[in-house]
């Protein structure tokens, strides 16, 4: 019994080592987000999207109407 609590012992201690000498070597730095650039990129993609769809639905508004004048759509 008691080497099973010296092993156990052991093996905790050399993975708290190793936990320990993992942070040391890694370097944690806090690294600032760049929020606002962030946002603003995405603002300008929302209002590209917006553009496209608007685009695309005036598209398929006139549609029809462009098939008629010009003849195709007539059967």
């Amino acid at each position: 019994m008691g080497f099973v609590i010296l092993i156990t012992v052991f093996f905790y201690l050399f993975a708290h080592l190793c936990v320990g000498f993992f942070f040391q070597t890694i370097d944690i730095k806090a690294n600032s987000f760049p929020k606002s650039s962030h946002e603003h990129n995405l603002d300008f993609f929302v209002r590209e999207i917006n553009k496209r769809e608007q685009f695309i639905d005036a598209f398929y508004t006139h549609k029809a109407e462009l098939l008629d004048d010009n003849g195709r759509g007539q059967e």
